[in-house]
């Protein structure tokens, strides 16, 4: 799955890291 698909795994890790780091700013 990793290697077959890693832009997308990539892309989605990438969105969803963001999208916590920045709940966890707002909330701090």
């Amino acid at each position: 799955m990793y290697k077959k698909y890693p832009l997308y795994i990539r892309s989605v890790t990438c969105i969803v890291m963001k999208r916590c780091v920045f709940v966890f700013n707002y909330k701090s």
